[in-house]
């Protein structure tokens, strides 16, 4: 069994394994990849994101191809990849994908952008524990207003 590979894509935060803790136990059954995408080192700020350069990382650890699960903007490199190279990927999975161009025009992406633009507006003014405390609170707050 250890022979099916598994990708895991981090989004904007923690990168590599750190960002899968819960999948770790997989690796005992599969070929488990925890990707560090471009621009991310432990030791340096991150750079700008290149989904271009994060795509050949996937496409890369791919091989000759396995499963894909992808999260945030990790997402977008990864369905970039399933896009051009379906022979590749034999299942894709998403969770909270940064493409919401995709769905501009439904009335849920319009308030959810009212809503985090605003934070990303300062972001540069906080720390990392503040935006992420902020985020949370402005996403997933049981008493905000819902549309």
């Amino acid at each position: 069994m250890k022979s099916t590979r598994v990708v895991f894509v981090h989004g904007a935060g923690t990168f590599g394994a750190a960002a899968w803790p819960r999948q770790h136990g997989m690796a005992l059954d599969f070929d488990c990849l925890f990707l560090r995408r471009h621009g991310f080192d432990p030791v340096r700020e991150p750079l700008p994101t290149d989904f271009l350069a994060d795509q050949q990382i996937v496409r890369d650890a791919l091989g000759e191809g396995g499963h894909v699960v992808a999260a945030s903007q990790g997402a977008v490199s990864a369905m970039m990849v399933a896009l051009e190279r379906p022979e590749l990927v034999k299942s894709l999975v998403l969770a909270e994908p940064a493409c919401l161009s995709l769905t501009q025009e439904l009335p849920a992406t319009a308030a959810h952008r009212a809503r985090v633009e605003p934070l990303f507006a300062r972001a540069a003014d906080l720390t990392d524990e503040e935006f992420h405390r902020e985020f949370a609170r402005a996403v997933f707050a049981p008493n905000r207003a819902r549309s």
